[in-house]
């Protein structure tokens, strides 16, 4: 499976309408790099699908509504399907 971009399309409720893999197989893989700029934050929304983050390089924080979670560099996280969450890198 080769990475792609990812881009979000959301509805008015934030769910990301863009399917990911197929109804089989519901898996993709994406490589984004964000930086501490307004247009490279992951606005809020949610998906069918789980979703895992790996970071590679830098600071993310990941926010549910519940709870916000400070990544570093080569840390995991894993949001379960439905859950409404939100992304941006910090400095």
């Amino acid at each position: 499976m080769a990475l792609q971009k990812c881009g979000l399309n959301l509805n008015r409720e934030f769910k990301e309408l863009k399917p990911h893999g197929s109804p089989r197989f519901p898996c993709a893989g994406y490589s984004s790099c964000y930086r501490e700029r307004q247009e490279d934050m992951i606005p809020w929304h949610w998906h069918e699908e789980m979703e895992m983050v790996y970071l590679e390089k830098g600071q993310m924080e990941i926010k549910i509504p519940s709870e916000s979670f400070l990544l570093q560099k080569g840390d995991c996280v894993m949001i379960n399907s439905n859950v409404l969450h939100y992304g941006a890198a910090v400095g």
